[in-house]
């Protein structure tokens, strides 16, 4: 009656109408002492109330607890990720525990014939003769025994077929052979013995411990005495009784580069700087020299197009009065537009040059190191070197020789066919 009246009071308090019929059931006495139970007048928690909250948390379920996982189905292995590893080959290292023995024959397999594999993996004998074996027996028994032969005459009566079966000439040719082998064999014997002896007497003396000083120094004076009597000593002779030259000659410079100068003069040795020297100026002087060949085209080019060798001047310069013009004012206007042209083959060259010079200087003394090429200062030296008389008188001598007896100088000294064969045209890649 009390549990049906405790419940009754908490089905009221939670807000349900209980009652009888339509009336409501509040007025039960056993209804007001549970409310009063259950809640206080001073604002606390009943009596009831903390029983009622105390047996609803000792039966609620808690959902992280590990004993409610392992009920429910769950496993410690599950939330591991390292215990899932070792979970996972426990099944292989069940296998391998179980099957140990076979494992160890499919691994010992490998060096190992098949009747000593067959051998080992085959179960041991229990006392039983297996179904196999049995058959075996029957059968070798079945058949009868081979029949010795007395003195062995079935391999000489084989041998003796075989023989017969050979010729004359295939037995001595058989037998010539057998000896040629056999005497060849003694050859190398022979070789090889000679061979070990002389390299026993060769390194006797060598591997042989010398016991005294005394041996020592008997041992050397007669290797010197043999080296003496074969002549290896005779070249010796030229490095002894010559003067050594102590003497300085040059006052500028100090004594050790004087007798160093003079071993390299003794022994035909160049310093590279000098031969790295050499190559450089010779490519410089090729540079030049091409520059002032072009440069010479130019202006013969310039004069051919103005008729300068149309008629026979004695000079150039009555070549340009011819044209009201001074030599000067026409080496500037050839000058100029040469530079223009020459450009491409400055660009080309002088870096290359440089390269060089810079290599050289690395070497040289200080004193003869080279300066750098710069292209402004090699067009106007190639302007200086131009003689403009003698590039003139060339070119119409040259033209003079090659016209033919009778023909009018006029027609030929001017003609462009001619003009062509000159031999400054070759520097003309422009």
């Amino acid at each position: 009656m009390r549990r049906i009246g405790c419940d009754l009071a908490l089905r009221s308090i939670n807000g349900i109408s209980i009652g009888i019929g339509n009336q409501p059931f509040y007025s039960h006495g056993y209804c007001r002492s549970c409310l009063r139970r259950y809640s206080s007048d001073n604002g606390e928690a009943g009596y009831m109330k903390k029983r009622l909250q105390e047996l609803s948390e000792t039966n609620t379920v808690d959902k992280d607890d590990p004993l409610m996982k392992i009920i429910h189905g769950g496993s410690i292995v599950d939330e591991s990720e390292p215990l899932r590893k070792i979970h996972g080959k426990l099944q292989d290292v069940t296998f391998q525990e179980k099957h140990r023995e076979q494992l160890s024959i499919t691994k010992g397999s490998v060096n190992t014939n098949k009747h000593a594999r067959d051998i080992a993996s085959s179960k041991s004998w229990s006392g039983d003769e297996h179904v196999l074996d049995t058959a075996l027996r029957m059968v070798l028994d079945s058949a009868p025994k081979a029949i010795p032969m007395p003195n062995g005459s079935v391999n000489n009566r084989f041998k003796n077929t075989s023989r017969r079966k050979l010729s004359v000439q295939d037995r001595l040719e058989q037998v010539q052979d057998k000896t040629m082998r056999y005497k060849q064999d003694l050859s190398t014997d022979e070789i090889e013995k000679r061979e070990a002896a002389a390299f026993r007497a060769l390194y006797t003396e060598k591997f042989t411990p010398i016991g005294s000083f005394e041996k020592l120094r008997s041992v050397a004076d007669a290797r010197i005495e043999e080296s003496i009597k074969r002549g290896e000593f005779n070249s010796t002779k030229k490095l002894h009784g010559k003067k050594v030259d102590v003497s300085n000659e040059n006052a500028h410079l100090d004594r050790t580069t004087y007798h160093l100068n003079n071993i390299l003069v003794n022994q035909n040795i160049v310093p590279p700087w000098i031969e790295k020297q050499g190559s450089v100026s010779s490519d410089i002087a090729a540079f030049r020299k091409q520059l002032v060949g072009k440069l010479e085209a130019e202006l013969l080019n310039q004069m051919r197009k103005r008729k300068l060798f149309s008629h026979a001047y004695a000079t150039v310069q009555d070549a340009l009065d011819s044209i009201n013009t001074d030599r000067d004012t026409f080496l500037d206007t050839c000058f100029r537009s040469w530079c223009k042209s020459v450009q491409p083959f400055l660009n080309s060259n002088i870096p290359r040059l440089n390269s060089g010079l810079r290599s050289y200087n690395l070497q040289a003394p200080l004193h003869t190191q080279k300066l750098y090429l710069v292209a402004d200062r090699e067009l106007e030296r190639t302007r200086k070197s131009v003689n403009m008389d003698n590039l003139f008188a060339q070119e119409y001598a040259r033209i003079k020789d090659l016209n033919p007896p009778g023909s009018s100088a006029k027609e030929n000294l001017g003609s462009k066919d001619h003009s062509r064969f000159s031999l400054f045209n070759i520097f003309k890649s422009y």
